[in-house]
């Protein structure tokens, strides 16, 4: 089955249900927010009660974004919507850089980071990390291949900031 066809298979009931469609929309609007002003709120914590695991919380998740940038830089794999005629359901314009994805790896280190202090929240924000994963699909603008890699690539992250 080509690409064309999966994609439009699988995002046909969002497409033909506003409110299915919304929810998908402010799922990945919201908890990309929540991921993102979690994380200072986790150094913060970090800082102030656990000082011995602050530095470890900042600076490893800091090196996987790093690498992994570069990576996907060099890789540069053209996003679902640039290789394919798809009427995708986020408009976008960003062109390029959709392997790995950043934007999973990120929600994923952070939930690892999370982990270090309540393990039950980390679990819980991980698989909302996979449902991320089977959003930013349904939207359009990554690969199925992209968020795995992305989340593959944040557990790994994870397991060296555990390890440390």
């Amino acid at each position: 089955m080509d690409y064309e066809s999966f994609y439009e298979r699988i995002s046909r009931p969002y497409r033909e249900n506003d409110r299915l469609h919304a929810a998908l929309i402010y799922f990945n609007m919201y908890f990309t927010y929540t991921m993102y002003l979690l994380y200072p709120c986790l150094l913060v914590m970090m800082l102030f009660a656990r000082r011995e695991l602050f530095l470890k919380t900042l600076l490893i998740p800091a090196a996987g974004f790093y690498l992994l940038t570069e990576v996907r830089r060099r890789i540069n794999r053209p996003r679902p919507y640039e290789k394919y005629d798809l009427d995708i359901l986020l408009k976008k314009e960003t062109k390029g850089c959709s392997m790995p994805s950043r934007h999973v790896f990120s929600a994923v280190v952070i939930a690892m980071g999370v982990m270090l202090v309540s393990e039950t929240l980390g679990i819980v924000l991980l698989v909302l990390c996979a449902v991320s994963c089977a959003v930013r699909v349904l939207l359009g603008v990554h690969y199925p291949s992209d968020v795995v890699i992305g989340y593959l690539c944040g557990i790994l992250t994870g397991m060296i900031l555990h390890a440390l």
